[in-house]
């Protein structure tokens, strides 16, 4: 069992749009996100050398795309969300990530606000989190950066809001045994391996963790396009594009679909507004909830992406 006791005083270099960053943007449930992967590459850079960014950040009300962190000191002290999950994707760098365990002697940042900080944090396990992994700490599981000196680690934080009421649901459907308080961690190496694994037509069996109000679905390949369009009205679509490239077409509504059992839609056309979004190896993207979309996969190339699906606010 491990206990860490950290300072007040002590804090990390530059980060933006943390817990305690500015008010949240206006809520746009049904907008499409899009993070490429360039793009991404130039805030790490810009971040690293000291500069300033102002990340395109999108809250949808169940789930914020809240923004990129850069670290090159140790966090000041443990943290702890009761309301909201945390999904990081590490883009630069490593990090040691103490979670679980208990946190003792911390203090509401705000009354009400479920968002604790200081203190100790007893029992953690550290977990090692480097350039292209996936990791996630659940709502109510204390956690602490430690970043080793002479290291940075720069990152992107999506909240994922917790319901209890639906954890409880999906518990009570059986569809896949909720694991609401779980770690979760893709190694960029691990998730290689699947890539490579499925781009040869290999089944995989993928370690996904459903935590009621999110799931890490499963990883999928595309070598050609969707048998049609699809509409998910209860969860949003978050995808992290692993290898290849694709393009996906998006707009307001589906016409002529056919749904079937949990609010799924397929079938149809997708019409108003229509956008075609091309989609490469490292970029993050995003289909809303009720928000229809099409894989069009060219002829000779294919796709391999993560999916996590992102419960709309019941």
């Amino acid at each position: 069992m491990k206990s860490l006791v950290l300072p007040a005083a002590l804090v990390f270099g530059v980060a933006l749009a943390t817990a305690q960053g500015p008010q949240p943007p206006p809520v746009t449930p049904m907008k499409f996100a899009y993070y490429p992967a360039t793009e991404l590459k130039t805030l790490v850079n810009t971040l690293k050398g000291g500069g300033q960014i102002k990340f395109p950040r999108l809250h949808r009300g169940d789930h914020d795309f809240q923004g990129m962190s850069f670290r090159a000191k140790s966090a000041g002290a443990p943290e702890l969300h009761n309301n909201w999950a945390d999904l990081y994707y590490i883009l630069d760098g490593e990090v040691i990530h103490h979670t679980g365990g208990k946190l003792e002697g911390a203090k509401e940042r705000n009354p009400g606000s479920g968002e604790f900080g200081g203190g100790k944090l007893v029992g953690a396990t550290a977990v090692r989190l480097g350039a292209g992994d996936i990791a996630s700490s659940a709502a109510g599981q204390p956690h602490w950066w430690e970043v080793e000196p002479g290291k940075t680690v720069t990152y992107m934080t999506i909240k994922i809001m917790k319901q209890p009421d639906l954890q409880g649901a999906i518990a009570g459907n059986n569809t896949q045994t909720p694991t609401p308080s779980k770690f979760v961690h893709y190694k960029a190496a691990e998730l290689k391996g699947y890539v490579d694994a499925v781009k040869k037509g290999e089944t995989i069996k993928f370690p996904g963790v459903h935590r009621g109000d999110h799931q890490f679905q499963n990883i999928s390949h595309r070598a050609k396009s969707s048998g049609g369009a699809e509409l998910h009205k209860n969860w949003a679509d978050l995808y992290y594009v692993l290898d290849g490239e694709v393009t996906i077409r998006y707009g307001d509504r589906l016409e002529g679909g056919k749904e079937g059992a949990n609010g799924e839609v397929r079938g149809g056309e997708i019409v108003g507004n229509v956008t075609r979004q091309k989609l490469v190896a490292g970029d993050v993207a995003s289909a809303p909830a009720g928000v229809p979309h099409f894989w069009e996969v060219e002829p000779g190339k294919s796709v391999t992406y993560l999916t996590v699906k992102l419960a709309k606010k019941h």
